[in-house]
């Protein structure tokens, strides 16, 4: 059941879609925003974030969490976040979705410096009221 993950099977090489979204599900330190809808009225909104740690010894950075739309930022917070060994966290980040109808992204990942972000990916729309 490869074949909907890779364009080039003997290359190893992923289909874009499937490495932009699950990619960092890998990562032995994850994170993961617990929201799910596809559709989202504009107004105040709640994200519950999970920030799970696999390894053998304690991680900390800061958890960065953004609204997007057209890959332009909208809004933008940061949470220091620090995980005992194999140890998880639930954070919340409030924000206000634009009362303007379109498609957008809420991004949530793991910073820390001279590493890559861990990122957690949702798309939505919002039908202005």
């Amino acid at each position: 059941a490869t074949c909907d993950d890779f364009i080039d099977i003997k290359n190893l090489t992923f289909e874009p879609l499937f490495e932009e979204y699950v990619r960092e599900a890998f990562n032995p330190v994850g994170i993961m925003i617990d929201a799910w809808a596809d559709k989202m009225p504009p107004g105040h909104r709640e994200f519950p974030v999970a920030v799970i740690n696999d390894l053998d010894r304690a991680w900390q950075g800061d958890v960065r969490f953004r609204l997007l739309r057209d890959s332009k930022m909208i809004a933008e917070q940061t949470q220091p976040c620090q995980l005992d060994a194999w140890g998880s966290r639930k954070l919340k980040f409030t924000i206000d979705i634009p009362n303007q109808s379109g498609s957008y992204q809420v991004e949530a990942a793991l910073m820390q410096p001279g590493e890559k972000p861990v990122r957690s990916l949702r798309d939505f729309r919002v039908t202005a009221q």
